[in-house]
């Protein structure tokens, strides 16, 4: 149920991000290869790039979860092939029945495919992080995840 939704959330925000046919959008499928044990990040995440409008969007288990579609992220260019993306996830429910906010940030090298993240939990002490290889995905790649 959560990968159906995963997947519906990613085409959304694919076909969201097309804009024009000049657009240079980018959409990736990051496979998580490490990560902390707070449980705030999925083994997978969905990453869109729209350079032209400096707008990006994001989606994982989490943010399915709660918002039930991608959230948009803000993008930066950093160099030639590395982006830095920020993004926040609002009222994520806990085991202790509280929610907290996290307030998410990643590096992504387009050349490499390798996605850097970290990202803080509001009221709290803790460190966010992950790290992921991505690989270019469109949406009829998305699509065929479907039957996975």
């Amino acid at each position: 149920m959560i990968m159906r939704r995963f997947v519906l959330a990613a085409v959304a925000a694919a076909a969201t991000m097309a804009c024009s046919a000049q657009a240079q959008q980018q959409a990736y499928d990051c496979n998580m290869q490490s990560k902390d044990v707070s449980g705030f990040v999925g083994d997978r995440m969905f990453v869109g790039i729209n350079p032209q409008e400096n707008r990006g969007v994001v989606a994982d288990r989490i943010i399915l979860a709660v918002h039930g579609t991608p959230v948009e992220a803000s993008i930066r260019k950093r160099n030639e092939t590395v982006w830095k993306l920020q993004w926040f996830v609002k009222a994520v429910p806990t085991s202790s029945r509280a929610s907290v906010n996290l307030n998410m940030r990643a590096n992504f090298n387009s050349r490499s495919g390798r996605l850097i993240i970290n990202g803080q939990i509001s009221g709290a002490d803790n460190v966010i992080s992950a790290q992921a290889q991505c690989k270019p995905t469109s949406r009829d790649a998305i699509r065929r995840l479907r039957r996975n």
